[in-house]
């Protein structure tokens, strides 16, 4: 007798995801009419404006130390000030960058890496171009004197940086926040 069946593919099987408990997927899910998501979103926003401050700040200072310059653009003048670009960056995250890393798959981080970086960029550009609309000028940043700058507004040293942030905060510390606040 002759046994029929599937031949036995040689195809590797994908390493299985972790999965998160139930309250951690409702809560990653941007329930868009859930007041909590909101609520969540403006925590974020504030909370990541002043860290992203911070650590600036401590950034900065490292330069200084290692090549002696020291940043011009008035970061020091109020450490308790936001940086309300990194509260974008962060909704960013939230909302549009982490549904897409989730459909992508985490294992495809290269992937995800480059949209990232895409998005990131154009927030950057885009905020840079209102600091001009609205104040004539950007006092936060300016890049003009960086290689590879769009008119000073982006510079490709920093935005490969952003977009690695973001990659790793919709990749790996999101679901992780996630996880431990609905736990």
């Amino acid at each position: 007798m002759i046994k029929r069946g599937r031949k036995k593919s040689n195809r590797k099987k994908r390493p299985a995801q972790k999965t998160l408990s139930k309250p951690a997927q409702k809560h990653l899910s941007n329930n868009w009419s859930d007041p909590r998501f909101w609520l969540s979103l403006t925590i974020y926003f504030f909370a990541l404006s002043w860290i992203g401050h911070w650590i600036e700040i401590a950034l900065a200072w490292i330069l200084k130390v290692t090549i002696g310059r020291l940043p011009t653009h008035g970061i020091f003048d109020n450490w308790l000030e936001p940086y309300w670009v990194y509260g974008f960056g962060v909704l960013a995250c939230i909302t549009i960058l982490y549904p897409i890393n989730m459909r992508i798959g985490r294992h495809r981080i290269l992937i995800n890496y480059c949209i990232n970086t895409v998005v990131v960029a154009i927030i950057e550009y885009a905020a840079g171009w209102f600091n001009i609309w609205r104040f004539g000028s950007n006092p936060f940043w300016n890049y003009s004197h960086y290689l590879f700058n769009l008119h000073g507004q982006v510079c490709l040293q920093n935005t490969l940086l952003f977009g690695a942030i973001a990659t790793l905060f919709t990749l790996y510390v999101y679901p992780r926040i996630c996880s431990f606040s609905s736990s």
